[in-house]
């Protein structure tokens, strides 16, 4: 009944979820992405492509030993009376069922937060590596053109900080991992 009496939501850093898999699923996905791409496509900018892929893993390894990033997650059900979320979070049948208006909870956190995006997370493995390589690419796009304007005085810091949170806001906590279940 916190919730309701607070009328507050509290979001948990990705470092302490019950699974810290998670994220480091996420990283390791990422990490083996840019290990596999083919380095052919890329042919006319070879020396910035190599230093892109050196710089990307190089932030994963380091956010991979970080323990204070800050990257929150909040999850929710669509499902209201799913009996295995029951089971998980309400021992001993003793919980309540609270069905919120996700878009004002989703017009609060943009007003009060500036990066705030509602997922749904992601288990299939080539839903995935799709949504990957697609924020992968957005960023190489923009690494890239950053580098054409270097070359003309300016330099692409902010740019660069900027897509590589949002490859990994976008990204980490929205891909699990699948559980099969063998009986």
């Amino acid at each position: 009944m916190g919730i309701y009496q607070s009328r507050t939501l509290r979001a948990t850093n990705i470092k302490f979820l019950n699974d810290e898999q998670e994220f480091v699923h996420a990283l390791e996905l990422i990490r083996q992405l840019i290990e596999e791409t083919d380095e052919n496509k890329a042919a006319p900018y070879i020396p910035a492509f190599n230093e892109f892929k050196e710089k990307i893993l190089s932030k994963i390894t380091m956010l991979d030993k970080q323990t204070s990033e800050s990257i929150f997650t909040l999850s929710f059900s669509e499902k209201t009376d799913l009996l295995s979320q029951w089971r998980g979070y309400c021992p001993g049948n003793d919980g309540y069922c609270l069905i919120l208006d996700t878009d004002r909870i989703g017009e609060s956190a943009t007003n009060e937060f500036e990066e705030c995006h509602f997922f749904k997370c992601v288990y299939d493995n080539t839903e995935k590596e799709s949504h990957l390589k697609s924020v992968l690419n957005e960023y190489w796009s923009r690494y890239r053109k950053g580098s054409d304007k270097e070359r003309g005085g300016r330099s692409r810091g902010a740019k660069e900080r900027y897509s590589f949170c949002l490859l990994l806001t976008l990204s980490t906590p929205r891909l699990q991992k699948s559980v099969s279940i063998v009986s």
